[in-house]
């Protein structure tokens, strides 16, 4: 059970409490709502107890999804310190590598998010010419033992995929806090690697870059570390910390 399934049962079963309350202690209940000035005055409310309840644990997962990932800052610092040290979230320029012939195929800048109840991948890759070779994005994905698995769509722009398949990311230190990561395409047309690095945006940090010149010099600066180290990297599996 991965740590926001937890949350999932976590939210369920404080429901299912509620409604076992309600339905075993009638006393307690007729003492609340016989102390309660509101409902003195407004007697009609002790019959909308029951269906709250009922609304209440049919939405139960509605509202754990809720919790996990739609308010603003509480969500993602609650997905932070549930995840700990294997939290994956953030910005990541990167390049892929051609692993046959060693060279560089696209500079690339990734981001890490959470979406839909799992997390979410997304992208941009462009040559090494500057020019903008593909977006790109996953649409189901599972992480676990820092092993990030997921279908991916990618095409020319958003609304046009022209090529589906899936991906393994792998990511490093294998214990401490993540800083990089690793991975490849599992597809029949590609024998390509990709690495990255973990960059901090943000008030205390770099700034976020807003353009894909900005974008594609995180790469750069990132490849000109990487490219004396291909021969040694490309002959070790991608699951390998490669620092």
């Amino acid at each position: 059970m991965s740590r926001f399934q937890s949350i999932h049962y976590l939210v369920h079963s404080a429901v299912a409490f509620l409604c076992y309350l309600a339905l075993t202690q009638l006393d307690a209940v007729d003492r609340f709502i016989a102390e309660t000035p509101i409902i003195k005055q407004y007697p009609f409310l002790t019959l909308s107890v029951i269906p709250v309840i009922a609304v209440l644990l049919q939405q139960s997962d509605r509202l754990a999804r809720l919790i996990i990932g739609g308010i603003p800052i509480l969500s993602p610092l609650l997905r932070r310190t549930l995840q700990g040290s294997d939290h994956i979230e953030g910005h990541w320029p990167l390049v892929v590598v051609d692993a046959d012939t060693r060279k560089l195929v696209f500079h690339g800048f990734l981001s890490i998010s959470y979406k839909d109840s799992q997390l979410y991948v997304c992208g941009n890759d462009w040559n090494p010419d500057g020019t903008h070779a593909l977006w790109f994005h996953s649409v189901q994905s599972r992480f676990r033992d820092r092993l990030l698995q997921y279908w991916y769509e990618q095409g020319r722009n958003r609304t046009k995929p022209i090529m589906r398949g899936y991906t393994e990311i792998y990511f490093f230190p294998e214990e401490g806090t993540i800083h990089r990561h690793a991975g490849e395409f599992l597809d029949k047309e590609h024998h390509f690697r990709f690495y990255a690095e973990r960059r901090r945006f943000g008030r205390f940090a770099d700034r976020l870059p807003e353009t894909d010149a900005e974008r594609i010099a995180a790469a750069e600066e990132l490849w000109r570390r990487l490219e004396p180290q291909l021969p040694r990297l490309l002959q070790q599996a991608v699951s390998k910390d490669w620092v």
